[in-house]
């Protein structure tokens, strides 16, 4: 009796296992392993990448959900970033923003949107999102105030804008 209850026991914990680890690696994925990097979507990794052309690796930081830290060859943080949202003409627009470790902004990728193509190409531009390198979380990153806009295209370039500043905002509240 003791035999075939300890046999049963060892089987429904195999079992439990078997079943918990697909559970196990899809949360790791999602929120990363200490010291490793996110899951990454190929769009993420490649405005990461354009953002942080020198870093070694990104990895997720705990005090930013969501955020990433670019680390460099020596294990050292060379800036921050964060997936953030503005509202554009056509709908939401995601950008991911990057602050370099001194609190300016390195870069801002788009992601995604929902804007007309020929009115979206404009802030596409390396021209228009260079504007934005170099701002800080006590500036303004606000259309006509300290970022021009782009004629036609008001509303895509007021939501990049205000994605700009939110991610500036959270990165730096997090620093």
């Amino acid at each position: 009796m003791t035999r075939t209850r300890n046999l049963t026991s060892l089987i429904v914990i195999v079992i439990a296992l078997a079943l918990s680890i697909p559970s196990m690696l899809a949360f790791r994925d999602a929120v990363g392993v200490p010291g490793g990097e996110h899951s990454l979507d190929d769009s993420v990794r490649e405005a990461l990448t354009d953002v942080f052309p020198d870093a070694a690796r990104f990895d997720a930081w705990e005090a930013l959900e969501g955020g990433f830290v670019a680390v460099d060859q020596d294990d050292e943080p060379t800036g921050y970033a964060v997936v953030s949202e503005g509202k554009g003409y056509g709908g939401p627009m995601r950008l991911l923003v990057g602050v370099g470790s001194r609190g300016a902004v390195m870069g801002a990728r788009l992601l995604e949107h929902q804007e007309t193509d020929g009115f979206i190409d404009d802030i596409l531009a390396p021209e228009y999102r260079e504007q934005f390198t170099g701002k800080r979380a006590d500036d303004p990153i606000e259309l006509e105030r300290d970022i021009d806009g782009v004629s036609g295209a008001t509303g895509s370039a007021r939501g990049f804008a205000e994605a700009v500043r939110a991610g500036v905002t959270a990165i730096e509240e997090a620093r």
